[in-house]
Formats: structure tokens, C-alpha cells, sequence
């Protein structure tokens, strides 16, 4: 039998005002009340109810669907520390250590093996074949965590589902000025709304992949131009340089600005960074068409095109169908339900689970595939990079 109780908190205070520090989990919803008491006092009953406190993540449909509810840790569980030298985080930092260590010594190897032509000084492997690959094997290694995290997360036989989880950041009074995570707020009821907004959840192995990913990419790509600056007299900057430039900048601006479904500020600015991502394919598309010109071969289009189109396609799904949908969803059944003061049946609730997983699942995959493609294009310009052509080549 769990005990649920229910803190009357504006809007303005929910997100602005910062309860004081936060000994452990169960001080949380305790902080919440004392602090927000006092200043309802005077205000009506049916005032703005919008968070509740709770020891599980389990739907519960009794509670209001307008809510968030405040994911705690069980009571006497607060200060249980990791008991195993290789657990879990261990574990999963390892691999990623592994791979962000090794893959460039691969390269190196590669590049260290291959044997230079006496006549021209040329290699049969490039450099900038290698960066393409390397950028590709990053992407790959995101999306793939996040695929098998989505697909652990919406398995029925499991009894689970997925809901939207925003992460409440506050400052700690009488400490250093900085915002640190000070708890999950869970909204059972409202659907995951971008792949971005589930890899901004403060405390997963997703966000912090996230938040590598641009940096990495950027630092390679630049390490390159400032490569063909130094040892290539032929070099000059063009048009699809200069677009590849600004969509990585976008995928930095991604990573940097997480997607805060409640912070406009944040929104703005990482919607900026996908819109720039773009510039990625439009680079790739422009190389293609000169390799096409060069050459004569109509093969190089084909690419691009596939990319473009499956890229745009995704993106409006995303932007125009899905999000619409799940806006549209989660207002019908809090009308239905009067906000959750009615209770849904047993068999209704299954349905709700079923419907909010699954729009969950449509804006995330919609949105995936659609940076995906704007990685792989990025991919495909740098390994195309070494052939002759006049615009996005080396020459």
C-alpha cells in the first residue's frame, strides 16, 4: 500500500522555485510540501495541482494525469552503495572507454601499415576515408544503445511502457551557483516526444553519449580541414565544406542545448541545431553532383537522394504527424477522464499504456533516422573526399 501525497505547486513555482537542499529521497516530497503551504494558504482547492510524490514508478490511475509524479528512491534504500567491483555503470563505462580508446589506435595502425607509392607519395587508405568510417562507428554506437534501451523499456511482457521523465534542476542554497539534477519528475501519461528529450534525462548512459557526440565529431572533422590547410597548397574552402562546417556545429548545438520539453530557451536552440544538422546532407548532395559531373557517372546521385528524401520524410513525420498526434492523444484522455479524477477501467488503462508506448516509439524512431541520415551523409562526404572533383573534393 503506498502512501501518495499531493503538493498544490503553481506553475511558476514548480519550475522557478527551488525547494533548499535535499538531504535524501525522502526529503523530497517533504521539502516540496513545507515549502509550498505556506504560500497556498490563501489560494482556492482547485488551484493548479501538478505534483505528486510517490516511492514507485508504477502507473498509478488514481492520480491526476496533469501531473508529474516525483520518482523517489524506497525508504532504506538512500545511502545503499554499489556492493560489486563490476557492476553495472562500471560496465557500461568500459565499453565506451574501450571504444573511444581503441578505434583511433585502430586508425593509426591502419594508416601506419599502409605503404606510400614511390612514384606519387600517395596511399591506397586516407585519411579522410578514415574519418568517415570513425564518425559512422560513433553514430552507430549511439544509436544503437538507444535502440536497445527503447526496446527494453517498451516489451509488454514485461509490464513496462514508455512515458515521458524531465529531470528538475535546481541550485542548492549555500553552495557553489550551479544547477545540479535534483529529481525525476515522471509523467506516466504523456508520451516521449524526441530522442533528444530521453538522452537529455540527467544520470543515463544516453545523455552523456549525447552530449560526446558533437564535440568528438567537431574536433575531428576541424583536426582534418586544419590538416589539408597545413600540408595541402592546393587547398581552398567551397561551398560544401562550409555546409558540412555549420552541420556539425548543429549536432554540437544538440548535444549542448538539451531537449527541456519545459524550458523554451532550450528548445529553441536545439531545435536551431537540428535545422543546421541539415547542412550536412545538403553538403554530401552538392559533392555528389560534382562527382557526377566529374566523372559522368549518374551512380553518385542515388545516395543523396535516397538520404534527402528519407531525411525530410522523417522530419516532417516528427515535427507535423507524430508530435501532433501525441498532443492531440494526451488531451483527449485527460477530457475522458476529467484529468484522472475518473478512474479508467483495468482494460482501459492497458490501452493508454499500449497508446502512449507506442507514439513514444514513433517519435523517437521518426526523429533517430532522420539524424541518423544527416550523420551518414556527413560519413559518406568525408570518405568521398579524397576523389577529384571541383566542389567538396580535396581537387
Amino acid at each position: 500500500n503506498l502512501n501518495f501525497k499531493t503538493s498544490k505547486l503553481s506553475k511558476t513555482q514548480r519550475f522557478h522555485s527551488p525547494p533548499s537542499v535535499m538531504a535524501s529521497a525522502e526529503q523530497i516530497a517533504t521539502e516540496i510540501n513545507e515549502s509550498t503551504n505556506t504560500s497556498n494558504n490563501d489560494q482556492k482547492e482547485e488551484q493548479d495541482t501538478d505534483v505528486t510524490s510517490k516511492a514507485t514508478h508504477e502507473v498509478d490511475p488514481s492520480i491526476h494525469m496533469d501531473r508529474a509524479t516525483i520518482f523517489t528512491i524506497p525508504s532504506g534504500e538512500e545511502d545503499q552503495k554499489a556492493t560489486k567491483f563490476f557492476n553495472k555503470d562500471v560496465k557500461v563505462r568500459i565499453v565506451r572507454w574501450s571504444f573511444m580508446a581503441f578505434m583511433p589506435m585502430l586508425f593509426l595502425w591502419v594508416l601506419t601499415l599502409d605503404k606510400k607509392d614511390s612514384s606519387t607519395g600517395d596511399t591506397a587508405t586516407h585519411l579522410s576515408e578514415l574519418i568517415g568510417i570513425s564518425v559512422e562507428l560513433i553514430f552507430v554506437g549511439y544509436f544503437g544503445l538507444v535502440s536497445y534501451l527503447f526496446w527494453s523499456g517498451a516489451r509488454k511482457s514485461k509490464g513496462r511502457h514508455l512515458f515521458r521523465i524531465w529531470t528538475r534542476n535546481d541550485p542548492v542554497n549555500g553552495w557553489a551557483s550551479m544547477n545540479i539534477a535534483t529529481h525525476q519528475q515522471i509523467y506516466e501519461f504523456e508520451a516521449i516526444q524526441s530522442i533528444s528529450e530521453f538522452s537529455a534525462i540527467d544520470g543515463g548512459v544516453a545523455s552523456i553519449m549525447l552530449s560526446n557526440l558533437g564535440p568528438f565529431v567537431w574536433a575531428i572533422v576541424t583536426m582534418h580541414f586544419a590538416a589539408e590547410l597545413h600540408c595541402n597548397c592546393f587547398f581552398e574552402w567551397d561551398f560544401a565544406d562550409i555546409l558540412e562546417i555549420i552541420g556539425i556545429t548543429g549536432l554540437v548545438m544538440i548535444g549542448v542545448f538539451e531537449l527541456d520539453p519545459y524550458n523554451p530557451g532550450m528548445k529553441f536552440f536545439h531545435y536551431l541545431g537540428a535545422a543546421a544538422g541539415i547542412g550536412t546532407v545538403a553538403g554530401y548532395s552538392i559533392q555528389s553532383y560534382s562527382l557526377m559531373q566529374a566523372t559522368g557517372k549518374g551512380s553518385y546521385l542515388v545516395a543523396p537522394i535516397f538520404i534527402g528524401t528519407i531525411c525530410l520524410t522523417c522530419f516532417f513525420l516528427w515535427q507535423f504527424g507524430f508530435n501532433k498526434a501525441t498532443v492531440k492523444y494526451q488531451n483527449e484522455i485527460r477530457e475522458k477522464y476529467n484529468g484522472g479524477t475518473t478512474k479508467p477501467t483495468d482494460e482501459e488503462l492497458k490501452v493508454i499504456k499500449e497508446r502512449i508506448t507506442k507514439l513514444s516509439l514513433q517519435n523517437v524512431i521518426s526523429e533517430g533516422i532522420f539524424l541518423f541520415m544527416g550523420a551518414t551523409s556527413l560519413a559518406l562526404y568525408m570518405i568521398f573526399y579524397n576523389r577529384e572533383c571541383k566542389i567538396g573534393c580535396v581537387g
